[in-house]
C-alpha cells in the first residue's frame, strides 16, 4: 500500500520549498547555522498555530513525541534553547517573502460590493497585542504600556494582503505608509487614519477612500447634490476644507460628505468619490467590519496572544507565519469548496494534524444516502444477511 502523508505535510506542501529556500538564500538566514534551520522554525510554528499548544515547552514536548513524523516533515528534534535563539535571530523577512510568494499564487477576486464599483476593495486597520517581560522594551508605548501593534491590510473577502509590525508608540498613519497597497482601488478605513496629507496622496494615486468624519471638521459646502435622497441619507454634499493657520489642510481639496441616520444615531462619511450613489458609498463602508472579524478570529484561533518569544524579530516571525496559515486556510476553503466556517475548518485540521489521510477526503462533506438506499440497507439488515 502506498504511503500517505499526514495532514500537516499536505498543508506545508501548499508552500513551495524552492521559493522558501530562495528566500533563505536571499536573506542569508541559514548561513553558518548547524541546527534548527529556518524550515524547522516554520514547521514548528505552523504546528503551533494549528494545534492546542499553550507554551513553548508544551510545543516541544508534543512535537518531539512524534520522531517518526520528522523525516516526512523535513525537520528534526528541537530543543528549548535552540528554538528560542532561532526565533530571536533568524530574519523574519524569510517568512514575509514566503507570505508574498504564496499570496501571488492566489487570484484576487472582486467581492459583491466590489463588483458594483468594478474595483478591488481593501480594508486597513491596526490591532494591539499586550507584551511584558524581558525583551519587550522595543514595544514601549507609555510609562508602563508595552504593546506590539500590527498594521494589517486585507481584501474585503477577508484575505490578508500585507502586514507591518511596530511598537505601541507608532501611529496608525505612519504604519500604513509602509503597507503595500498593490491592486487596491477602494480603501476603507476608520477615523484613526484622519489625515489630509494621506487623503491627498490616495487621491493622486487614483485610490477611492471612504472614512468617518470627526465632529470638529471645518469645511465649506460647495454644492448640495440634487435629486431624491435614498432612505436614511440626510445630507449629500461636496465640501472644501477651510484653511486654518495651524492646520495642514491641503488647499482646495474637495471631498464628498454624506450624513445618514444609522441604528446608533448620526453617522458622517467622507470620500473622494464624487459621483457614486450615496447609499452605495455608505453600504461600502459596512464592509470595513470584515477586518474586525479577521482580528477577532486570528486572536481566538491562532497563537498570537501568548508569544513564544518577546523580541521584535520573534514576534514578527510568529505573526508572518500566522498570516501564512490563515492564507493557507483561505486557499483550502476556496480550492476544496468547503462550505463550513473557518472555525470548523481549523478544528477539523487540528484534530487530524498528524493523521495519514488525504486532505481532500477530510474536507469533503459526508456522502448522504438517499431514501431508497437507506431502505435497501434496512431491508438487507432485517433479512439477516
Amino acid at each position: 500500500m502506498a504511503y500517505q502523508s499526514t495532514i500537516l505535510v499536505q498543508i506545508l506542501n501548499q508552500v513551495s520549498r524552492l521559493d522558501f529556500n530562495a528566500n533563505i538564500k536571499d536573506n542569508s538566514a541559514d548561513k553558518y547555522v548547524k541546527s534548527i534551520f529556518s524550515w524547522d522554525i516554520f514547521v514548528a510554528l505552523v504546528f503551533n498555530h494549528l494545534s492546542n499548544i499553550k507554551s513553548m515547552r508544551h510545543l516541544l514536548f508534543v512535537f518531539n513525541s512524534f520522531p517518526s513524523k520528522h523525516y516526512h516533515l523535513g525537520t528534526q528534534r528541537l530543543s528549548l534553547n535552540g528554538l528560542s535563539y532561532a526565533l530571536a535571530s533568524r530574519p523574519a523577512k524569510v517568512f514575509q517573502s514566503t507570505f508574498y510568494d504564496l499570496l501571488s499564487k492566489i487570484p484576487r477576486q472582486k467581492t459583491k460590493m466590489g463588483r458594483k464599483f468594478n474595483k478591488f476593495v481593501s480594508i486597513v486597520d491596526a490591532t494591539c497585542m499586550p507584551l511584558s517581560g524581558v525583551g519587550s522594551d522595543w514595544a514601549q508605548g507609555g510609562k508602563s504600556r508595552r504593546e506590539a501593534r500590527a498594521h494589517v491590510l486585507i481584501d474585503a473577502s477577508g484575505m490578508p494582503l500585507d502586514m507591518v509590525l511596530t511598537g505601541a508608540s507608532t501611529h496608525e498613519i505612519k504604519g500604513m505608509k509602509e503597507l503595500k497597497l498593490g491592486k487596491t482601488e477602494v480603501l476603507l478605513m476608520d477615523r484613526a487614519y484622519y489625515s489630509f496629507d494621506l487623503w491627498q496622496k490616495l487621491t493622486k494615486s487614483g485610490i477611492i477612500f471612504v472614512t468617518r468624519a470627526k465632529k470638529n471638521l471645518r469645511y465649506e459646502v460647495i454644492t448640495n447634490r440634487r435629486g431624491r435622497k435614498p432612505k436614511g441619507v440626510i445630507e449629500d454634499q461636496i465640501i472644501e476644507f477651510v484653511k486654518c493657520p495651524k492646520s495642514r489642510n491641503p488647499k482646495r481639496m474637495k471631498l464628498r460628505r454624506i450624513r445618514i441616520v444609522g441604528k446608533k444615531g448620526m453617522i458622517t462619511f467622507l470620500s473622494n468619490d464624487l459621483n457614486s450613489p450615496a447609499r452605495q458609498i455608505c453600504d461600502l463602508y459596512q464592509s470595513r467590519w470584515e477586518i474586525e472579524v479577521f482580528f477577532k478570529w486570528i486572536k481566538q484561533n491562532l497563537k498570537i496572544k501568548r508569544f513564544l518569544g518577546r523580541n521584535q524579530n520573534a514576534i514578527e516571525t510568529q505573526l508572518w507565519v500566522a498570516m501564512i496559515v490563515y492564507l493557507i486556510l483561505y486557499m483550502l476553503k476556496r480550492n476544496f469548496s468547503y462550505s463550513g466556517s473557518y472555525l470548523a475548518l481549523i478544528r477539523i485540521i487540528s484534530a487530524k494534524l498528524l493523521v495519514n489521510e488525504i486532505l481532500a477526503n477530510v474536507l469533503s462533506p459526508p456522502i448522504k444516502a438517499s431514501y431508497k438506499e437507506k431502505l435497501k440497507i434496512s431491508l438487507f439488515n432485517s433479512s439477516g444477511q
